[in-house]
């Protein structure tokens, strides 16, 4: 069987060297247990509203999260 050809979605980050100098804030963590582990920083406004995402049905992923989990992925933003 051949290998099937799937567009890429995920994009490589620019070199430290070429990207222009920008402090980066630092997350708010106070939402975040002492006991936890493992955590993970999603950005999902970033992702759908690059480039690359510009044909990417985000009708089907609001409704799929609405469904799912009760939020609505592309509406997601800071906690307050």
């Amino acid at each position: 069987m051949g290998a099937a050809l799937v567009p890429s979605i995920a994009t490589a980050q620019i070199p430290a060297t070429e990207r222009p100098a920008v402090a980066a804030a630092k997350p708010d963590l106070g939402y975040v247990t002492p006991a936890t582990f493992a955590a993970i920083l999603v950005h999902p406004q970033r992702v759908l509203r690059s480039p690359e995402m510009e044909f990417l049905p985000t009708e089907v992923i609001s409704a799929a999260g609405l469904k799912d989990f009760g939020i609505d992925p592309c509406e997601m933003s800071r906690p307050s």
